[in-house]
C-alpha cells in the first residue's frame, strides 16, 4: 500500500486598495530615494487561502497582523527587474534557517516571514510587484503515519485562541505557549508524543485536497526536524469557519486535523520555495490604478508629486506644508495678478482669492495669463474670469472672485461706500495669511497697507515700470526684546554696516510725500500700464517665491534683512530680502533694506494708531481730504519746512 504524504496548499495574495495610498505616501514622504527593505505587516483568515495585505500594512506599530516581513521599493524599473529572484529568495530561506537554528529565544513569527519587492511609477500610477513566501523544504516526504479529527478537549482549547498567536502547543490538553517548545524537549520534561503542535490554518476543507495544510506549515515542520531534533510528532491544522447559532456568530472548529508526521533520518538536503506566480507563470503582477481614480485626485497628486520630489535630494529640509495651507489675497488681478496666481498654484497653494473692479478688455488676454478673448468678448469681471480660469487649470484650488473698489486717499467718496468697501477689505485681510498688492495705481496701494500693519500680515507688494520691477515685503511689528538692538523699534538709531534691521518699511517708507490722486489729468500712455511684456512674469516670479522663502525662515514673517546683501537672513531656499529692484534694460537686480520711516504716511505708529481710534472717521478724512492731511499728522509738512530752512541757510551762506 502506497505511503499517504503531506501535502501543501499554497498562499495566494490579496491587497486592499488602500495599501497603494500608504504604499505613495510613504514612499514620497518617507521612504524617497532609500529602496532598503522596510518593515510590513500581513495578516490572514483562517479558513481562507490567501494572505492579505491592508492598507496599514505599512504601519510599523500595527500591532494585529499575523506576521511581519520586508517590502522593497525599487526607484527604477531597470533596477526591479536586474534583481536576481532566486539568489533573493536563497537570502531569504538561509535567514529563516539560521534563525531557526541558532536564535535563542526564538519567536513563532520567524517562522513566516513575507517578502514584497515593487517599483512604483507614481506619475502613472502603475504598480509592478511580485510577492515572495519564503518556506523552507526537506529532502524527503513528509509521510503521514496517522489522521483524525482533533477531539473535544482540543477543540475546548482552540476556543481560548489569544489574539496573535496562531502558532501554540497543546501538552496533554493543555494549551501552552509555542516558545516553550524548545525547553519542554530539551529538558526531556515531556514525552513528544504527547505534544502537539498547532498552527491556524489558512486551508478550507471543503476545498482543500485531501491531507493537505497551509504551505506555512513547512517552515513549522522544519523547525520540528531541525531544532528539536524529532522525526515523529504530531502537528494540528486548527481550522475555523463562522456559524450562526440564536442569532449569534461564532467560530466552529470541527473540521481541525491531527496528523500524525513520521520523517527520514537520512534528511540531507534543505531546498525551499517562495515566489507567487501569476497566471502559473513565475512572473510579476502589474496594476493601473490611474483609470480608477479621479481625474481632480490625479490632478491634485501630480502638483504635490513634483513639489515632494524636492525633499528627496534638493531640499530635504523644506516645508511644503506650510506653503500648501496658506490662504492668499491677491489685490489686483490684472497682469501681475494672472501670473502670481499661475506661480502659487505650482508650489501647491489651494486658497486664492481675487479681488478687482474691472472688466476683461480686449488688450489684456495677450498679457493677463488667465484670460482668453472669450472671456474680453463677454466682458466677464476680471476676478471673475481669473477664479474661473484658475479652477479650470487645477481644479482642487479654491478660487474666489471678490469684485471691489478699494478706497484711495485723494479720491472722494461717499460715506456708505466707504464703509461698505474698507469693512469688506478688512474682513478678507483677516480670512487671509498673505496679501499681494498688484494694482495699478500708487495711492490704492496704501488702504491694504494700513490693514495688513494693523492686523500683522505679511504683505508682498509688486510694482512695474516700463524696464524696472519692485517686489517687497511689508514690515510687521517687531517683538520687542530690549536685550536686542536689532529688535529696537526706534527710528533714530544708528544702523551699523552688518547689521540685520527687524522692523522693515513698507512701499511708503521711501517717500516725503502722501499719496494723492494719480490718475487725474494723465494722457493715453500714462493711463495704461506700459511695461515690456516679460517684466510682469519675472516680478510676479520674484513675488511668490520671496514668500515661499520667508515661510522657510524660521522667523517667518518676522525675517531680518540685511543693510548689505550679504547679510539678508538665509532659508534652506537661499536668502530673504526685504526688497527686489529689477532693472531690465541692464538684466540687473539689486536687494536693498530700507527701516520703517518714523513719518511713513501708511505705515507709522500715528497713522496705526489714528487707524485703529478713530476707524472710518480717520479714513474719510484721508479720502475726501488732500495730501497735506496725512503729511500734517505724520509730521511730513514740519520735515518739509526743517528742509526750506536748510536750504535757504545754504543759499545765503554761499551769497555772502
Amino acid at each position: 500500500m502506497e505511503e499517504e504524504t503531506l501535502k501543501f496548499v499554497p498562499l495566494k495574495s490579496v491587497i486592499d486598495p488602500g495599501f497603494w495610498e500608504s504604499l505613495t505616501k510613504k514612499k514620497l514622504d518617507e521612504w524617497k530615494l532609500d529602496d532598503s527593505e522596510m518593515p510590513i505587516s500581513w495578516s490572514y483568515t483562517p479558513g481562507k487561502s490567501f494572505i492579505r495585505f491592508d492598507y496599514d500594512a505599512l504601519d510599523s506599530s500595527d500591532q494585529n497582523s499575523f506576521a511581519t516581513g520586508t517590502v522593497r521599493n525599487f526607484n527604477t524599473v531597470e533596477d526591479f527587474k536586474k534583481l536576481d529572484k532566486k539568489e533573493y529568495l536563497a537570502e531569504a530561506l538561509a535567514k529563516i534557517k539560521n534563525c531557526i537554528e541558532n536564535e535563542e529565544d526564538f519567536q513563532w513569527q520567524k517562522l513566516f516571514l513575507p517578502k514584497m519587492i515593487i517599483f512604483s511609477d507614481l506619475k502613472k500610477y502603475h504598480y509592478t510587484f511580485w510577492f515572495c513566501f519564503p518556506t523552507l523544504k526537506l529532502s524527503k516526504p513528509l509521510v503521514i503515519r496517522s489522521s483524525r479529527a482533533a477531539n473535544q478537549l482540543e477543540l475546548e482549547q482552540f476556543q481560548s485562541n489569544q489574539p496573535n498567536e496562531n502558532f501554540f502547543l497543546i501538552v496533554e490538553n493543555e494549551r501552552r505557549p509555542f516558545r516553550e517548545a524548545t525547553k519542554l524537549i530539551n529538558e526531556g520534561t515531556i514525552d513528544p508524543s504527547k505534544l502537539i503542535f498547532c498552527f491556524e490554518d489558512h486551508v478550507q476543507e471543503s476545498t482543500a485536497p485531501e491531507n493537505a495544510v497551509g504551505i506555512m506549515t513547512r517552515n513549522l515542520i522544519f523547525f520540528i526536524w531541525a531544532r528539536l531534533k524529532l522525526f515523529t510528532f504530531k502537528i494540528c491544522s486548527v481550522r475555523s469557519t463562522f456559524k450562526q447559532e440564536n442569532g449569534l456568530f461564532t467560530k466552529d472548529f470541527s473540521t481541525s486535523r491531527v496528523y500524525e508526521i513520521s520523517l527520514s533520518s537520512d534528511i540531507c538536503e534543505v531546498n525551499g520555495s517562495g515566489w507567487e506566480p501569476f497566471k502559473d507563470k513565475l512572473a510579476p503582477k502589474k496594476i493601473d490604478l490611474s483609470a480608477s481614480m479621479d481625474s481632480r485626485q490625479l490632478a491634485g497628486n501630480a502638483v504635490d508629486l513634483n513639489l515632494k520630489l524636492m525633499k528627496w535630494r534638493l531640499q530635504p529640509e523644506i516645508d511644503l506644508e506650510t506653503i500648501k495651507e496658506k490662504k492668499i489675497l491677491l489685490l489686483g488681478s490684472g497682469t501681475l495678478g494672472c501670473n502670481v496666481a499661475r506661480a502659487l498654484i505650482g508650489w501647491g497653494v489651494r486658497h486664492i482669492t481675487f479681488v478687482d473692479n474691472g472688466k476683461v478688455s480686449y488688450s489684456n488676454p495677450v498679457r493677463q495669463s488667465l484670460f482668453t478673448f472669450a472671456d474680453s468678448e463677454n466682458k466677464l469681471p476680471k476676478a471673475e474670469a481669473a477664479a474661473l480660469a484658475l479652477s479650470l487649470i487645477s481644479p482642487n484650488v479654491t478660487s474666489n472672485a471678490v469684485k471691489l473698489s478699494i478706497p484711495m486717499p485723494g479720491h472722494h467718496i461717499d460715506l456708505e461706500t466707504a464703509s461698505q468697501s474698507v469693512s469688506e477689505l478688512e474682513k478678507l485681510i483677516t480670512e487671509h495669511d498673505v496679501v499681494y498688492l498688484l494694482m495699478d495705481t500708487r495711492e490704492s496701494r496704501w488702504l491694504p497697507t494700513v490693514i495688513g500693519k494693523s492686523q500683522n500680515k505679511l504683505v508682498i507688494n509688486a510694482a512695474l515700470g516700463f524696464d524696472t520691477f519692485m517686489v517687497m515685503r511689508h514690515g510687521v511689528a517687531p517683538v520687542e526684546n530690549k536685550n536686542s538692538e536689532d529688535s529696537s523699534t526706534s527710528f533714530q538709531r544708528e544702523i551699523k554696516p552688518g547689521a540685520r534691521i527687524c522692523h522693515l518699511g513698507c512701499y511708503f517708507c521711501n517717500d516725503v510725500v502722501a499719496p494723492a490722486n494719480s490718475t487725474a489729468d494723465r494722457t493715453l500712455d500714462q493711463q495704461c500700464t506700459v511695461s515690456r511684456p516679460g517684466l510682469s512674469m519675472i516680478a510676479a516670479a520674484y513675488a511668490v517665491e520671496l514668500m515661499v522663502s520667508v515661510f522657510q525662515n524660521r522667523d517667518g514673517i518676522r525675517a531680518k534683512a540685511g543693510v548689505r546683501p550679504d547679510d539678508h537672513e538665509e532659508s534652506c531656499l537661499g536668502t530673504v530680502p526685504h526688497q527686489i529692484r529689477g532693472f531690465l534694460g541692464q538684466m540687473h537686480t539689486i536687494l536693498p533694506t530700507t527701516e520703517a520711516f518714523e513719518q511713513c504716511t501708511a505705515c507709522s505708529t500715528k497713522i496705526i494708531q489714528n487707524y485703529q481710534e478713530g476707524g472710518i472717521e480717520f479714513l474719510m478724512n484721508v479720502f475726501n481730504s488732500s495730501a497735506g492731511f496725512l503729511e500734517d499728522l505724520t509730521g511730513l509738512t514740519e520735515l518739509h519746512a526743517a528742509a526750506a530752512e536748510i536750504e535757504i541757510f545754504g543759499f545765503s551762506s554761499d551769497d555772502e
